[in-house]
């Protein structure tokens, strides 16, 4: 049992208005009680000839210390509450009559257990013990003329009277102001989620009618760049490639700020060699600078093994540095770009820095350069293009891999952008096994594929982007074709359309399996071939059954990786 939760309930929990009431409860419950006891012991006392009394107010006293437990957190919250309030009301006003005395101290104790009655319950309930405090004092008023008091208790009966009525007026108006104004939170908070909802399933079919299309323009762009063309044809093949690119890149950048926003931004946890990540990103970026009259450097710290194998997630941190240096050498028109790299923490973790000699920023500049779709200049998406998400989302991937990025920049001296990562290094060297992975494992050729989608586009795409392993390709234009022309064993692999018409891959592989079931065949892996490519998507497909995934656009290299993989299960 968690008493700490049952006398103090956490604020984890949706309903912050039962949070309070069980606060106010045990508030009261353990004041009341520690006072009870505290009384009951004197009386125990000074009070022999009251022993029924005195006993009754102790077992009150425990009553209240203990009720907590059994009233916080649980389904019948308002129910036991309201037994217990009224066990203990009645008690106490047992006690006030008993004593006959308008200055009896449970007459004052009354006035707390009203506030809590219409705090923790509601106005109705706090009426009722008003209503019974009320009926104390009259009767205590009356007992104490009888017995000859003076001293002005007319107008000590009438500040009671006042005071529980003060006491309740304010109580009840409060509890009633703050249980309309949680309605109204809870109504915008669901109002909230309907939205976030609807534009994840917005940007989910936007990105599926985006990625459609584009995937027909890169796929046969790459398609094209394999054939014969001169130097003319090669340049405009790389246009198109470059500008479908630059769309798909800002594409990513949506969704990936849109998978952070919905918490479900998941980070690998795998080995690699830092050293690969730094040597790649130099490589892609040291055409575009040498263009440019741009030195690129790459500088490794002494003390730094940046060889070492470590853990962490390599493709979250090649895209924060791609983001990180694509902007240095953006916003630098002449000197260098460097990527240094060092140690932290007895190398368990690294840090990174690109600095550049361009343009750099003012310090208000710098102050709102992470905030989404937020530039450092009103000018710049105009001059240099971009969607201002690249920094934003870094930010948040460095956050979630529980480091820190900074910057500092000072205007025409150009900008340093800092990440700190807690990576831990591992045993061993991934450079020696990728040399073994290489040797051992190409693009497997001759496999026999099915590839199945409702757009032709799509099918020829995927269909010239396995031309280099030889593939042999049967095409399917829709579900119900796949599975008419599917028989076991006929094919190694499947790449499959999740949105189709009448029969969609989610049906289509249901079916193949029933078919594979009936002849007691080995299952042909079926990988899912698509443009919705959400984190709660992706989960789905392999929940179904898929194998593996190959997002759209159709990325070769990405294509070509995932048959090998298969081959494993051939």
């Amino acid at each position: 049992m968690n008493w700490r939760e049952k006398y103090w309930p956490g604020q984890d929990r949706q309903d912050r208005l039962a949070v309070a009431s069980g606060r106010a409860l045990s508030a009261f419950c353990v004041m009341a009680g520690g006072g009870g006891i505290i009384i009951t012991i004197i009386n125990l006392q000074f009070l022999p000839d009251f022993m029924i009394q005195v006993g009754l107010g102790g077992v009150i006293a425990l009553l209240c210390l203990v009720a907590p437990v059994f009233i916080n957190g649980s389904a019948q919250f308002q129910l036991r509450a309201r037994l217990l309030g009224s066990m203990t009301l009645l008690g106490m006003a047992y006690l006030s009559l008993a004593n006959g005395s308008l200055y009896s101290p449970t007459n004052l104790l009354l006035l707390p257990a009203i506030m809590t009655f219409s705090l923790a319950l509601g106005a109705k309930d706090g009426a009722f013990a008003l209503a019974l405090a009320w009926v104390a004092y009259v009767f205590s008023f009356l007992d104490s003329r009888a017995a000859g008091v003076e001293g002005g208790i007319e107008s000590e009966f009438g500040a009671l009277l006042i005071a529980s009525g003060f006491v309740w007026i304010g109580t009840a108006v409060f509890r009633t102001e703050m249980s309309r104004s949680m309605s109204l939170i809870q109504a915008e908070k669901t109002k909230a989620d309907k939205a976030n909802a609807a534009k994840s399933d917005f940007l989910a079919n936007m990105s599926h009618e985006i990625r459609t299309p584009l995937n027909g323009v890169l796929g046969m762009a790459t398609v094209l760049e394999g054939t014969g063309l001169n130097p003319s044809q090669r340049r405009a093949v790389d246009v198109i490639k470059s500008s479908g690119s630059h769309l798909l890149a800002m594409l990513n950048d949506i969704l990936d700020l849109s998978k952070i926003e919905a918490e479900e931004l998941e980070l690998e946890d795998i080995e690699f060699s830092p050293l690969e990540i730094f040597e790649g990103v130099r490589d892609l970026h040291a055409t575009t600078t040498e263009a440019g009259g741009l030195e690129l450097k790459l500088t490794v710290e002494p003390s730094f093994d940046a060889a070492a194998e470590r853990l962490g997630d390599p493709t979250r941190l090649a895209q924060v540095l791609h983001n990180l240096v694509s902007n240095a050498v953006k916003f630098t028109s002449q000197g260098s770009v460097e990527i240094a790299v060092g140690g932290l923490n007895d190398q368990d973790g690294l840090w990174i820095e690109v600095r550049d000699t361009g343009c750099g920023m003012t310090a208000l500049q710098v102050a709102k350069i992470f905030k989404p779709f937020v530039q450092a200049d009103s000018s710049t998406s105009r001059e240099f293009g971009g969607t201002g998400l690249g920094l934003a989302i870094s930010r948040r991937i460095v956050s979630a891999m529980g480091g820190e990025l900074s910057v500092e920049s000072k205007m025409d001296e150009g900008s340093v952008f800092r990440v700190e990562l807690p990576i831990q290094q591992v045993a061993g060297r991934r450079a020696e096994v990728a040399e073994l992975e290489d040797d051992e494992a190409g693009a497997p050729k001759g496999l026999k594929i099915l590839v199945v989608d409702d757009s032709e586009t799509n099918r020829l795409v995927a269909a010239g982007l396995l031309r280099p392993i030889d593939a042999k390709v049967t095409l399917a234009e829709s579900g119900e074709k796949a599975v008419q022309i599917y028989q076991p064993g006929r094919f190694d692999l499947v790449f499959m359309d999740i949105r189709m018409p009448v029969m969609d891959g989610f049906e289509a592989l249901t079916e193949i399996r029933r078919i594979e079931a009936e002849a007691s065949a080995v299952q042909t892996p079926v990988i899912a071939m698509t443009a919705n490519v959400m984190g709660t998507q992706l989960e789905q497909y392999l929940k179904a059954g898929f194998a593996d995934f190959v997002a759209k656009p159709i990325d070769q290299a990405n294509l070509l990786d995932v048959a090998r993989r298969t081959r494993a299960t051939l």
